[in-house]
């Protein structure tokens, strides 16, 4: 390596590197060191990098799944591979179904719904991919009875985006109930549906679930 042209171009006068191992084993690259000064390098130098190497690869590893991550659920969204599957909610008394809730579904290689929005939020999209899949529910709405409602979850940014543009669209509006279990506050978040139902599922908004 002294030899050749690119070192003396760069004046490397020495050099140490160190592979950065991932945890499944995998080699993200090299962490590497160099000095313009030739000096003599032993062990304990390189045991320095390796430790360097090792306290940097879980960033690293965080910052590569993320990337992972937010590439899959831009993929998502771009091809739109979202269905919506429609959740019949009957009166018990009566018999009579009184609407339906727009349940999210995904490709089984993109995992479960409330995965695929935990992810999504993670990455940065959550708001984008709720809003798809409120686009795709809304859009199932002509297939409703007279009187029934279309019940979203939601949570409270993508409603709020609702609330404000619902002056434009109160022929939909009149037909959907949000159910969101943070909905704590806010008139015009309880004035966007004719009806506002609590979310009996877990803690988490996970957008349609």
């Amino acid at each position: 390596m002294r030899t050749l042209e690119a070192t003396a171009n760069a004046r490397i006068g020495a050099y140490i590197g160190v592979p950065i191992v991932l945890s499944d084993g995998s080699v993200f690259g090299s962490l590497g060191c160099l000095s313009h000064e030739a000096r003599v390098l032993g062990d304990r130098d390189v045991r320095f990098m390796e430790l360097l190497a090792n306290l940097a690869a879980p960033e690293l590893e965080r910052n590569r799944e993320r990337d992972q991550a937010r590439a899959r659920i831009s993929t998502l969204i771009d091809t739109q591979a979202l269905e919506i599957a429609l959740q019949p909610i009957f009166d018990v008394h009566e018999g009579a179904c009184l609407g339906v809730e727009a349940l999210a579904r995904f490709p089984d290689a993109y995992g479960g719904t409330e995965a695929v929005f935990q992810s999504a939020y993670s990455v940065g999209l959550g708001s984008t991919l709720e809003r798809l899949a409120l686009g795709r529910a809304v859009a199932l709405l002509p297939e409703l009875s007279p009187g029934q409602f279309l019940a979203v979850n939601l949570t409270p940014n993508v409603a709020y985006e609702l609330a404000w543009i619902g002056d434009h669209y109160p022929d939909v509006l009149s037909h959907l109930v949000l159910e969101n279990h943070r909905a704590h506050g806010g008139r015009r978040i309880r004035s966007l549906a004719r009806r506002l139902a609590p979310d009996p599922g877990s803690g988490s908004a996970a957008g349609h679930r």
